[in-house]
């Protein structure tokens, strides 16, 4: 390659391990507003006592936190996530949801949390698919994930041509309009979409624009 040839981002995690070194280097394995937010809407649409998965454990503080009031199981890949765990692990299985959602014992589940996962796969309708053929009648699915339509990334991508580097791990760039007719055609109600922010009255009319992260509630359909 020459010296004057710019090299073009290759999109995607090659190795999780190192993904969650990195971020246990950077300090960046704290609770956030995220998991905040997440654990609220678990409590606010599931009753207490029944079966719930996460998927894409990632640092454990939501898993952590929901484990006193909910049967929790989840799905994690890397060993290094698995080795911030100060709680019991057992029921949370190292798989690859690249390969699909593993067969887990407890199927089906009243709700399952896929938080900033969708971005990842290489088949996000299939796994959005999977997701809700693992969830029981008028079961719960909270889909978190980052909103490529926020305004300041719309703006940077304007002004100067570059669309942000949102994250690392990405692999495909869903428009949260896109979500909901996807999750639309997968056979969910979209009950509820939470925002992030202080921005709130911005965010209650305009959710796409002046939210950093968005959280899609959605209920499977009555067959």
């Amino acid at each position: 390659m020459h010296n004057n040839e710019k090299e073009v981002g290759i999109f995607g995690i090659v190795d999780y391990d190192e993904y969650w070194k990195s971020r246990k280097t950077r300090n960046r394995t704290y609770k956030t507003e995220i998991h905040h937010i997440l654990v609220d809407l678990v409590k606010k649409y599931t009753v207490h006592g029944n079966k719930v998965l996460d998927l894409g454990v990632g640092p454990g503080h939501v898993f952590k936190e929901l484990m006193s009031e909910f049967d929790m199981y989840g799905v994690e890949f890397a060993d290094e996530a698995f080795a911030l765990y100060d709680f019991d692990a057992s029921k949370i299985i190292k798989h690859d949801l690249q390969n699909g959602i593993p067969n887990l014992p407890a199927l089906p589940f009243s709700t399952i949390i896929a938080s900033h996962i969708v971005h990842h796969m290489r088949n996000p309708i299939s796994f959005i698919k999977q997701s809700q053929q693992n969830l029981k009648e008028n079961g719960i699915f909270i889909l978190a994930t980052q909103n490529i339509s926020f305004i300041p990334y719309r703006l940077k991508y304007f002004f100067f041509g570059e669309f942000p580097k949102v994250s690392p791990g990405h692999v495909n760039f869903i428009s949260p309009y896109e979500y909901k007719k996807i999750l639309t055609n997968l056979g969910f109600d979209i009950i509820e979409i939470k925002t992030t922010g202080r921005h709130t009255f911005l965010n209650y009319f305009f959710p796409f624009l002046f939210s950093g992260t968005l959280f899609f509630v959605c209920r499977k359909k009555k067959n």
